[in-house]
């Protein structure tokens, strides 16, 4: 399930959520329940994200992504975003 961002003012970048925040957060975006429902995705290697490994959210084409928490999904995203630079 991908989602379209809604809100313009929680498109803007962020930093870091801290842990305690992330529930409210992705109360604003409208995405706790997909994500407490198993619908979200590692845009990466496609594991099923919840809320205890949520690596990074980030946006695409107006859609909000997710990473899982593994380091090797970390570094392809990393590796994927340098090469579109």
């Amino acid at each position: 399930m991908e989602t379209r961002t809604s809100n313009a003012a929680l498109r803007e970048y962020l930093d870091a959520i801290h842990e305690k925040e992330l529930k409210d957060v992705l109360i604003k975006l409208e995405l706790l329940d997909a994500i407490e429902n198993g619908e979200m995705n590692c845009f990466i290697c496609e594991k099923t994200v919840r809320l205890n490994n949520i690596g990074i959210i980030f946006v695409q084409d107006g859609e909000f992504k997710f990473l899982c928490d593994s380091k090797n999904c970390y570094w392809e995203f990393m590796r994927r975003r340098g090469s579109q630079e």
